[in-house]
């Protein structure tokens, strides 16, 4: 019967339409404006076909299944390990914990020496307690793979939040059931994509690669999840950001890659000068050259810079940096290793590391 209907639909489709059937032409895609193209590369979000590092990295990852909340109302925060590397960087692998919150689909990327050590599992739940208490969650239901690395820093993770008085319950996920934790992995795989596209467009406007160990590497995962929090738009039209912090983002951002300065302001400033910065209180932020390992952490951890001005670096503004730190330059010739990457080192590995995303 079905067939039979089948049959009728298209004699009487060809009996009102006899012209030959007309193609279903893939659009065409219009070039942009130099403006919009400028604007584009400073986020590559959202997904744009006249791109060529969107179109690289992310014409695949349009279909994902929407990630379940809990039943009872409470948000699950889903976590696990990724492990990058790049072609020309042998067996290194880059660790980064990837964190996504159900409700506002909020991914948080965290860059760490190593999957297990106490060291790292002292960071890494520091990490996640810090950004579940921004979040402003007081009781979150957390999902994780049945590893021991996993389970020793979701323990973790519930004793620092206990001494805020918040309320920690577990969803454990099946052995051998990966796909359970499927907000976590769709969230490696979206961070993954969108790191690509910065590194990709880097590395052509710069003229240089960058390896597994490098700076830019850890801080592409970073920066990767912070542009989808703050740009990525969900099926509901609206971005993490604005779910959480009921406004629209509105800061100013600079393309990914480029040099910047930043004003220091207070007696923030007058502490990241002993470190080696320049004396005016603005700070030449440069993470593909030789700048000391001093600075390379100044710009993250001062409150006043967190808050400050950043603005274009001209060439005349140089000459008014004072670099006193020595240079550990990595064997790529990009640049200095960067503290992520040895953030969390720790001598013994006290769990499995067999788990996690790899790629």
């Amino acid at each position: 019967l079905y067939n039979f209907v089948k049959r009728y639909e298209i004699q009487q489709r060809i009996a009102e339409h006899p012209a030959a059937p007309v193609p279903n032409e893939v659009k065409p895609v219009a070039e942009p404006s130099d403006e919009e193209r400028r604007l584009h590369e400073l986020t590559h979000l959202p997904f744009r076909p006249w791109c060529a590092f969107c179109q690289e990295h992310k014409s695949r990852s349009d279909a994902h299944k929407a990630s379940d909340v809990s039943q009872h109302g409470v948000p699950v925060i889903s976590f696990d390990f990724s492990f990058t590397g790049r072609e020309e960087g042998g067996k290194d692998k880059l660790v980064t914990l990837v964190v996504r919150d159900s409700f506002s689909g909020w991914r948080e990327s965290i860059p760490s020496a190593r999957k297990g050590g106490a060291t790292s599992r002292s960071y890494l739940a520091s990490e996640v307690t810090r950004l579940l208490n921004m979040l402003g969650y007081g009781t979150v239901k957390l999902r994780c793979d049945p590893e021991g690395t996993c389970l020793s820093l979701r323990d973790e993770i519930v004793k620092r939040r206990s001494k805020f008085g918040h309320r920690t319950l577990f969803d454990q996920v099946a052995e051998g059931e990966h796909q359970s934790n499927g907000g976590a992995e769709a969230a490696v795989h979206q961070t993954r994509l969108q790191a690509g596209v910065l590194l990709s467009q880097y590395e052509v406007r710069s003229g240089k690669t960058v390896h597994t160990t490098h700076p830019l590497h850890s801080w592409s995962m970073r920066h990767a999840s912070w542009l989808l929090n703050r740009f990525g738009q969900a099926r509901s039209g609206t971005t993490p950001f604005e779910d959480i912090m009921n406004t629209t983002y509105r800061g100013k951002i600079c393309r990914f890659g480029m040099a910047v300065l930043s004003l220091a302001r207070g007696t923030a400033g007058a502490r990241v000068v002993r470190a080696g910065l320049s004396p005016y209180g603005w700070v030449k932020a440069r993470p593909a050259t030789s700048t000391s390992r001093a600075q390379l952490g100044a710009d993250c951890s001062s409150p006043g810079l967190l808050a400050g001005t950043v603005g274009k670096s001209a060439s005349q503004r140089t000459k008014e940096v004072t670099d006193t730190g020595a240079v550990v330059v990595a064997n790529d010739g990009v640049g200095p290793v960067t503290p992520l990457i040895s953030a969390g080192g720790d001598e013994q590995d006290d769990g499995n590391d067999d788990g996690g995303d790899e790629q």
